[in-house]
């Protein structure tokens, strides 16, 4: 694609991505070891789907809501807020891995299902910007490429977030908020 500003774009979402498959896998790991502490396995299994469960329950509640969101309001503004609460959240979950066992099980839990508000909100709104950043005889093309860039960061984001996690959970939590503060 010729035109700048998209390609920056596309380059952002898929740092995003990325960082949201890393952050979805270090979250399973994080509240699999966490509870394996004190816990079964079946138990902790039981709390990692509870977990999987939290972060996508808002998406399907909320995902209508974020459409029309996008559609009244400022698409710059609605995307620049949820990027900020994303990264408090890898922020909170990078925190999270200094905490006791409970207390850090009740905060992953709380900031995945702010994770999940925020994925509601996020797509249809960095969605809803295409016409505004390209031509409209570009627009297949564009299309194109972000669901390349999607799909991309889907198979690398959890490679890369668990070849990381070899450094620990900080590490992470840590290059997912450099990815999405980009």
């Amino acid at each position: 694609l010729q035109h700048k500003g998209y390609r920056n774009y596309l380059y952002a979402r898929i740092l995003i991505s990325g960082a949201r498959q890393m952050v979805a896998v270090a979250i399973g790991w994080q509240v699999y070891d966490l509870a394996r502490e004190t816990r079964s396995i079946e138990e902790s299994a039981f709390l990692l789907g509870m977990i999987g469960l939290t972060m996508f329950l808002p998406v399907l509640t909320l995902s209508l809501y974020g459409g029309q969101v996008a559609d009244r309001f400022n698409r710059k503004t609605i995307l620049v807020i949820a990027t900020v609460v994303r990264i408090g959240v890898m922020i909170g979950l990078l925190v999270s891995t200094y905490m006791a066992t409970a207390l850090a099980l009740q905060t992953i839990c709380c900031l995945a299902a702010v994770l999940g508000i925020v994925n509601a909100f996020f797509p249809a709104a960095a969605g809803a910007l295409y016409p505004n950043l390209i031509p409209l005889k570009d627009l297949h093309q564009a299309i194109a490429w972000n669901s390349l860039g999607f799909q991309l960061a889907a198979i690398t984001g959890p490679a890369i977030g668990g070849f990381l996690f070899i450094g620990g959970l900080a590490l992470v939590y840590g290059v997912a908020a450099t990815f999405a503060s980009l």
